[in-house]
């Protein structure tokens, strides 16, 4: 058992996933190496991208700026 937490999880499905498509593409194309490397970093792009969107990151944002009406006050 690892103590893995939820972005380490979803690289590692990433991982798995972009090797699947990479070698799908690659044995379809007749350039495996290209689309081995290719598939690894989308598949970990798109599972990291997928699993950053925490509380966190919303609660960092700032309020909304004031409007033209505030501002004359």
């Amino acid at each position: 058992m690892s103590n893995a937490g939820p972005m380490e999880e979803l690289a590692k499905n990433g991982i798995a996933i972009g090797v699947v498509l990479g070698t799908v593409v690659g044995a379809a194309t007749d350039n495996m190496g290209l689309w081995l490397s290719l598939g690894i970093v989308f598949g970990v792009s798109v599972f990291s991208q997928y699993g950053s969107n925490s509380e966190g990151a919303e609660e960092s944002t700032s309020e909304d700026p004031p409007t033209e009406a505030e501002d004359e006050e």
